[in-house]
């Protein structure tokens, strides 16, 4: 299994008509500490306030709690003398035993007696080492090493799920929750089926002479037109809708916006060689989608790129797609085939 860190880029793919949206990210949810990754609770748990003074200086490591796919919750106390003073305070982590403080490992609190933060950035299914550090008096002090496990890309131990269908709770301002996996798959990690956009049934080639509604070429468009004015799938050709039922429908372009404005961090895996682009919020949740391209005609095109359900409203021969690397919206042709991510809102 390789693994790769990613980072947002963006760029223009070539299509015929372009709708863009572009995406803004939240606010840090990591404002307690320096350092890299976590830092939402840290420094208001006490930690030894109410104990009879100590004599010697130590650090007590807590134990990882809430370890998910890429977070865990991690914390220390300080044990010191009544009037001494904390200086530096930390937590740090690596996949090696003992880990030291550093830049990229490292979130760092002063004059805390005791903290919890949520770290960010891990990778999947891997082995963590981690201890505290102290700088306190004249000395520096670490805890002791203690390892946790990051669950596993297709660990599906976490997740509820609604008809039989797993979702993830991304702590969304909609409550909307968000598929586990493609339709036409069980596995995060698995590309699912294509559909032309408004057709439920996959084929062997996507064009516009296979197109359920219309062909360009002849400027033939019989539904979600000018003239009907729909601009969302209607539930018989929305292939979550037809394939899962129960309330599962195709992502809006809103409902993906949302999305993309609310994301924390960016990661990736690597798994039988298809990139999975890890999206992680700030709640500590994440999502997985697999860069699974499109099917032009009979072949698959190379880009990361996922379906709405959202027509355009300027040229309704395109429909609007999500696109990982400038992890905005846009158009392109409906009569390609794309894969489909679905989201359900009655919880």
């Amino acid at each position: 299994m390789k693994r790769f860190n990613l980072v947002k880029t963006a760029f223009m793919l070539a299509v015929t008509a372009m709708i863009a949206v572009g995406c803004t990210k939240p606010d840090d949810p990591n404002n307690n500490g320096g350092g890299n990754g976590g830092g939402n609770n840290g420094g208001n748990n006490g930690g030894g306030n109410n104990e009879e003074p100590t004599t010697t200086v130590s650090v007590t490591l807590k134990t990882p709690q809430n370890v998910k796919h890429t977070t865990a919750l991690l914390g220390a106390v300080a044990n010191v003398p009544e009037g001494e003073d904390i200086g530096q305070f930390a937590i740090c982590w690596g996949t090696e035993e003992n880990p030291v403080t550093g830049l990229d490992n490292t979130i760092y609190y002063y004059n805390v007696p005791s903290f919890d933060t949520l770290v960010f950035g891990f990778q999947p299914g891997t082995t963590y080492h981690v201890r505290a550090f102290l700088r306190a008096g004249s000395g520096d002090y670490y805890s002791e090493d203690k390892t946790f496990t990051t669950r596993d890309v297709t660990d599906m131990s976490l997740y509820d799920s609604i008809g039989g269908y797993p979702y993830v709770d991304l702590g969304l301002p909609s409550g909307l929750k968000w598929a586990v996996y493609n339709v036409g798959t069980n596995s995060p990690a698995g590309r699912g089926s294509y559909f032309a956009w408004g057709e439920t049934e996959e084929k062997s080639d996507y064009t516009w002479y296979t197109y359920k509604y219309g062909n360009y070429y002849d400027d033939v468009l019989s539904k979600y037109n000018d003239n009907d004015n729909l601009t969302t799938l209607q539930s018989i050709d929305d292939p979550l809708s037809m394939n899962w039922g129960n309330g599962w429908h195709t992502p809006t372009s809103d409902e993906f916006e949302e999305f993309c404005q609310h994301y924390y961090k960016i990661g990736g895996i690597t798994i039988d060689d298809v990139e999975i682009w890890i999206f992680t919020f700030p709640n500590g949740n994440s999502i997985f989608l697999p860069k699974c391209g499109y099917k032009s005609g009979t072949g698959t095109g190379p880009e990361g790129i996922y379906a709405t359900s959202s027509v355009g409203t300027s040229n309704r021969w395109y429909n609007i797609v999500f696109k990982f690397y400038m992890t905005a919206l846009q158009g392109t042709g409906r009569e390609f085939g794309f894969p489909y991510r679905g989201v359900h809102s009655s919880l």
